[in-house]
């Protein structure tokens, strides 16, 4: 459980960075609000715990494990943007669609 929750953690503060680098990749001055950051982080928490799970069910096939990875993904899309404001939503539909190797290293 302890390592369970340890990947939850890594991997939430990872989707938590990534989203702040896209969202203001152009510009510096996007940053979350208090209330944003929270959100993000509740979602970014169960999103994390979901693909944990997938990640460690030792009974799914490679293609069923890449198509609900896919759907995880598809699913909490709509759920950031929502808390997004206008101009974040903006910027991060621009970048991230692009492929900017400064956002994934």
């Amino acid at each position: 459980m302890q390592a369970q929750t340890t990947q939850m953690d890594r991997a939430q503060a990872k989707e938590m960075d990534l989203l702040t680098k896209i969202v203001t990749y152009e510009h510096k001055n996007l940053t979350f609000n208090k209330n944003q950051t929270a959100k993000l982080e509740r979602l970014f928490f169960k999103k994390s715990k979901e693909l944990v799970e997938l990640r460690n069910d030792e009974n799914i096939a490679k293609a069923d494990y890449m198509n609900a990875y896919l759907e995880i993904q598809a699913k909490y899309e709509p759920l950031v943007e929502a808390i997004l404001s206008p101009l974040q939503k903006i910027e991060y539909r621009k970048n991230s669609k692009k492929k900017i190797k400064k956002l994934v290293d």
